[in-house]
């Protein structure tokens, strides 16, 4: 029994040691969406607490599932919308070597 525990805890060092400093590490966010394009899967968010600067922060909407997010949708034949709805996202950010990186949305909850 003492060799699996101090296997199992050789195990854990050895992950935690060799952490790989390119895997994203999800942040959990709560705000608002000011806008929103359909067709290109880009949305516009604030975070709460997070005070109006005047600059928009974009992110891409990755979805696991064929159905966009309701709260996303555009109106009719428009994809673009632009009324302010509250969600909860999960994010990660990709640097592909540009003025700024690309933030991802992996989950989006729509709150309204």
């Amino acid at each position: 029994m003492a060799l699996l525990l101090a296997g199992g805890a050789a195990g854990v060092g050895t992950l935690w040691a060799v952490h790989d400093p390119h895997t994203a590490k999800p942040e959990h966010l709560v705000g608002v969406v000011d806008w929103s394009n359909q067709s290109t899967n880009t949305i516009s968010f604030r975070a709460d607490g997070q005070p109006p600067t005047g600059e928009q922060v974009f992110y891409r909407v990755v979805s696991s599932t064929t159905d966009y997010p309701g709260c996303l949708v555009g109106n009719g034949s428009d994809p673009v919308r632009q009324d302010k709805r509250r969600v909860e996202l999960d994010t990660v950010r990709a640097d592909y070597g540009g003025k700024q990186p690309v933030r991802i949305a992996m989950s989006l909850l729509c709150k309204d």
